[in-house]
This record gives C-alpha cells, structure tokens and sequence, in this order.
C-alpha cells in the first residue's frame, strides 16, 4: 500500500516524469493498451485500462467517474 505525502502532486505532466523516476514513493500508472504496456512502460508502472479511468456516459464519454469509482480504482491498484 503506497500513501502520498501531502505536498507531492496527485499528476504531473510528461517534463515532470523524470525528476520523479528515482522517487521510491512515486507511483506512475500507465493507460496505455495492455499490449502496449507488455512492451515498454515506465519502470514501476502499474498498468490501468483507460476505459476504466473514464466515466463513458454520454454526451462526454471523457470524463472523470465518479469519487466513489477514482477511489475504488485506484485502491485496487494499491494506492491509498
């Protein structure tokens, strides 16, 4: 189980990624297509299907599900 600190940020952009590299507290998760991911990932990448992470209701399929759901992914992934 993985907690963040307080005054590290929940995302960051790609220029970002590689100060965080070393960072043992750091997790990356990957939404990239699972075959994609088998390939090439980030080291300690854990791996998230997109369709998952979005909330797929029409007219704005994009969008962010629910509190509820974010939490219950990202528990399952191992990060509290």
């Amino acid at each position: 189980m993985v907690s963040a600190p307080s005054d590290l940020p929940l995302f960051i952009d790609p220029a970002q990624v590689e100060s965080f590299l070393d960072d043992e507290n750091t997790v990356f998760v990957d939404l990239c297509k699972p075959e994609v991911h088998a390939q090439i990932h980030l080291p300690r990448a854990l791996p998230l299907d997109y369709a998952r992470f979005v909330a797929g209701v029409r007219p704005a399929v994009g969008l962010l599900p629910p509190l509820q759901h974010l939490n219950r992914l990202v528990s399952g992934l191992g990060i509290h």
